[in-house]
């Protein structure tokens, strides 16, 4: 289950008189059956408004994973500034209202991402990198002559939240080319160490080093394996739009 702050987006199959409107978007997903689903999004139906647009419904997988193409297709002007969030303070709170109520586009957003499931039943320093929530802003629209206005949109948002969020890594396949290796190294924390020799061993002349990456300060030839191949299994997803603008989250 994700929370985004953005504008209802100005495209078909979207109601007409709701394109452009500021709105909060609870976008869910659960794998199971369509009973079990509806059981577990029963505390968030029952604990929110009424929302403006309700598009619940079991969705195939492939289709769920393809759900935004038609609205951001390759060539768009992007700019993203991310962080891991451990808690939302008030303060934090009317800093998003804010920011994330005058988007510079229809297609600009913040979204924070939960990271579920079993991650939670061990300690941080038992996975790669310990942070639970990951804060996504991200400006973005067709027009080139716009990326000055959506870096700047972006960055003054991601300067007014960043105090809020101590941990100071941010999931690093979000993060843009302009981040430096000290904040590879905070998103990762204090298993950075382990995981650069871990790189050192499998991966020791980085072959995977487009995005930003663990250095494994080695360029000796890696040792590369097949992964093994994921399961498919069918899932239920859901995206619900709050009722009224940004500002009354």
């Amino acid at each position: 289950m994700a929370f985004g702050l953005k504008r209802m987006p100005a495209a078909d199959p979207f109601p007409r008189e709701l394109w452009n409107r500021p709105v909060c978007a609870l976008i869910c997903c659960y794998n199971g059956s369509e009973e079990n689903a509806a059981e577990a999004m029963r505390e968030q139906h029952e604990n929110i408004p009424e929302p403006l647009l309700d598009a619940m419904a079991p969705v195939p997988f492939a289709d769920w994973q393809t759900a935004s193409d038609g609205l951001l297709p390759k060539g768009l002007q992007w700019y993203w500034k991310v962080d891991y969030v451990d808690e939302l303070t008030d303060e934090a709170i009317a800093e998003h209202v804010a920011h994330g109520g005058v988007t510079p586009s229809n297609l600009s957003l913040m979204h924070l991402y939960p990271i579920d499931g079993a991650v939670h039943d061990v300690a941080p320093e038992d996975t790669a990198w310990g942070a639970r929530w990951s804060m996504a802003i991200a400006g973005i629209d067709p027009d080139p002559a716009k990326a000055g206005e959506l870096r700047e949109w972006t960055s003054d948002y991601w300067q007014a939240v960043h105090w809020h969020n101590p941990h100071g890594g941010a999931y690093v396949n979000f993060m843009q080319a302009d981040e430096g290796q000290d904040r590879v190294r905070a998103a990762y924390g204090e298993n950075y160490d382990r995981l650069v020799e871990v790189k050192r061993r499998y991966a020791p002349d980085n072959l995977l080093r487009v995005n930003q990456n663990i250095r494994p300060w080695l360029t000796t030839p890696s040792v590369r394996r097949r992964p093994a191949a994921l399961p498919s299994v069918p899932l239920r997803a859901a995206c619900l739009f709050g009722k009224g603008k940004a500002s009354e989250v």
